[in-house]
């Protein structure tokens, strides 16, 4: 459940609901009166809790093969030999040991930076 309360929150809801699709969202169902508080009622929470839950529920399965998904896209890339988190971490000691890596740095002026 993504329940966004300020900062970032907005933008982690987006990726966890939209974008990777392995989250529901929670959206504040009105101000409370301290300021930067949201309240959420609560038959909103229970019924989110109850979809996710429902074993045989089309959402539920929908999150949970999408979670799945994730996983084993997160092994995939971690395991040896063909991952590729481990082929760039191999890359960077080979090149660290044979003094390959290059770092480049431009002195910026500030007509040089576009707004």
């Amino acid at each position: 459940l993504a329940y966004p309360i300020g900062g970032e929150q907005n933008t982690n809801l987006k990726y966890l609901v939209h974008d990777w699709g392995v989250a529901l969202p929670l959206v504040p169902s009105s101000p409370t009166p301290s300021p930067g508080a949201m309240s959420l009622d609560r038959t909103a929470m229970e019924q989110a809790i109850r979809t996710i839950m429902k074993p045989e529920g089309e959402e539920a399965s929908r999150l949970k093969s999408r979670a799945l998904l994730w996983k084993q896209l997160a092994i995939d890339s971690t395991s040896p030999p063909n991952g590729t988190s481990i082929a760039d971490l191999l890359t960077l000691v080979r090149d660290l040991k044979h003094g390959e890596l290059k770092f480049e740095t431009k002195q910026y002026k500030p007509y040089d930076i576009q707004v």
